[in-house]
């Protein structure tokens, strides 16, 4: 029977994962509380401090405690937001900066990863305009370079090389990604999540009724 070890994260691997997180997490900071913010920055440097080996990995007690931490945030954030996007983009941006310091094993690296994806789709709930589309196509690209670092040699690990062939990896997939955009069925019902709007709006109702 197999046993996994700790795994060593490459830096250059590592420098990518948290770019890749930065990215995903800068456009939810503009609407989350400012604390969450703050935490996610120290749980990203806290990662960095890990890998430098001037810090260690939570403990059993202090993830005991980060869990009922955020077992307070969840009551708080829905007393405060109501239940709706804002409350559940916010909690789970504290679920991926938390699953960030504890990142030690090869596979939760890659959770790390696929979790950077579910937080760039999340940005699409909030906006789908050109902008955001061009925003989150230079997020999957980085994310998609951590992934080639991840799998490279230290030899090869060059930022250059890697973020080439991550942008050759993305024009390759552009063809399918045309082809399931015009063919693949809308489905509405997918976007239609409420967004709390704290101010009060003036005007005619949707519905009118004699």
């Amino acid at each position: 029977m197999s046993t996994e070890v700790d795994y060593q994260i490459p830096r250059a691997a590592l420098s990518w994962i948290l770019l890749a997180v930065m990215l995903v997490i800068a456009p939810q900071s503009l609407r989350m509380p400012v604390w969450i913010s703050v935490i996610a920055l120290a749980c990203i440097g806290w990662r960095w401090l890990i890998f430098a080996g001037k810090l260690g990995y939570p403990g059993r007690s202090l993830r005991v405690v980060i869990v009922i931490f955020t077992l307070v945030v969840s009551v708080t954030q829905l007393r405060s937001l109501g239940v709706g996007l804002d409350s559940a983009a916010s909690l789970l941006s504290l679920g991926f900066v938390f699953k960030l310091i504890e990142m030690r094993y090869k596979r939760d690296i890659y959770v790390v990863i696929r979790l950077c994806f579910v937080m760039a789709m999340v940005q699409f709930l909030y906006s789908q305009s050109a902008l955001s589309a061009l925003y989150i196509a230079l997020v999957v690209l980085v994310i998609t370079a951590a992934m080639v670092a991840l799998n490279r040699s230290t030899v090869s690990a060059s930022a250059m090389g890697t973020l080439r062939m991550a942008l050759k990896m993305g024009m390759q997939a552009l063809p399918l990604t045309i082809v399931l955009f015009l063919l693949f069925p809308r489905v509405a019902p997918l976007w239609a999540v409420p967004v709390q709007n704290p101010g009060n709006s003036t005007g005619v109702t949707d519905e009118m009724s004699p």
